[in-house]
């Protein structure tokens, strides 16, 4: 049980080490794959990508700023979130 208010930097690579590892694999197969292999057909354009990325950004943060919701996707009465 963990009694303190901060999580060290050696709890967090144990408990996070599996996940650590799926996204190194990730990471470094098709790289292999491209350096080593020859599979050029990997290769993609940055301007897809680029596009998705501010699409992405642009929808996440319209989201995070909508109107808040009474939890059955009713618009919230102005003053119900300050009320006590």
């Amino acid at each position: 049980m963990h009694s303190g208010r901060n999580y060290s930097l050696k709890e967090v690579m144990i408990w996070t080490r599996r996940e650590t590892v799926v996204f190194f694999l990730l990471a470094v197969l098709p790289t292999l794959a491209y350096q080593l292999a020859g599979w050029h057909w990997l290769t993609l354009p940055w301007l897809p990508i680029a596009l998705i990325g501010t699409g992405v950004a642009f929808i996440t943060g319209l989201k995070k700023t909508a109107l808040p919701t009474a939890g059955c996707g009713k618009p919230a009465k102005f003053g119900a979130r300050f009320s006590t």
